[in-house]
């Protein structure tokens, strides 16, 4: 349960990351 959302989290900080 935590996993996938800890995994979605990683997602969209590094989308963030490469967007900025």
């Amino acid at each position: 349960m935590t996993n996938l959302l800890q995994h979605q989290l990683s997602n969209r900080f590094q989308r963030d990351k490469q967007v900025l």
